[in-house]
């Protein structure tokens, strides 16, 4: 069986400068997935690869056995692959309903207005953003806009979600309903990709991490070895974490 979203042999240059190295990579469904490396591995570039913002050099990338490499974003998101982004950009003067609506009216597949806004309204209960639905996006408040990015993403009825530095800016009472709401997320069995440097994170909630650097794959594995391969400690973690983090690690995969 193949897996949801197969990469083979992809890369993408920027003149001179290597982002992604003849990446293979399967996403299996129903996995909840971190993406991990140090700034500049190229995460948020295999993000837009994925999703059509940018095309690759090489390579091809294919959703449920469907080439998807040249497809523009607006096709790839119907299909069935949604995003989130590292700086959140709602539309400041629309309500927070009218954002999730516009997601269900023009990728999610309503048939009309007022069914998108009845989808959307059901979106922004499953995030908790009931009592603010008929606030304008801009005034809500970081923790706000980030459950609005989560919301207008599931308006889109994906099956892969690509959070890409969704928790970014948190604090840790928001941070602990962000894990939550992705837990609840990952449970109606939608597939997640999700880019994080909050370690912490990425070993509650991970099944699987993938690690990045200098735009090749340098790990593929549960947590608990990721955070113990030396090529990782070398290139991202730092033996101090990994030293940390070799405690006991709970089925949840959370250090004990």
């Amino acid at each position: 069986m193949s897996a949801l979203l197969e990469l083979r042999g992809v890369s993408r240059h920027f003149g001179g400068v290597t982002a992604i190295n003849d990446l293979d990579l399967d996403i299996e469904a129903g996995q909840l997935i971190g993406l991990i490396g140090p700034n500049g591995a190229g995460k948020t570039t295999l993000i837009n690869l994925m999703t059509g913002v940018l095309r690759s050099t090489g390579g091809s990338i294919k959703l449920d056995g469907r080439d998807i490499s040249r497809l523009p974003p607006h096709r790839i998101a119907r299909a069935g692959v949604a995003r989130t982004y590292q700086v959140v950009q709602p539309f400041p003067r629309m309500s927070v309903l009218d954002n999730v609506a516009a997601a269900a009216l023009f990728g999610g597949g309503a048939g009309s207005f007022a069914e998108a806004r009845r989808q959307a309204l059901e979106h922004l209960q499953f995030c908790g953003l009931e009592a603010s639905a008929a606030q304008l996006a801009g005034t809500l408040s970081l923790a706000g806009r980030k459950r609005l990015e989560l919301a207008r993403g599931l308006a889109l009825k994906p099956k892969l979600l690509l959070l890409d530095e969704v928790n970014a800016g948190l604090n840790p009472n928001e941070l602990d309903g962000a894990i939550a709401l992705i837990r609840a997320i990952a449970a109606r069995g939608i597939t997640i990709l999700l880019t994080e440097h909050l370690m912490r994170l990425v070993l509650q909630v991970c099944q699987r991490v993938i690690v990045l650097h200098h735009g090749k794959l340098i790990a593929d594995a549960s947590p608990t070895e990721v955070v113990r391969d030396p090529a990782v400690i070398a290139a991202y973690l730092g033996s101090r974490y990994a030293n940390a983090a070799a405690t006991p690690v709970d089925a949840a995969g959370a250090t004990s």
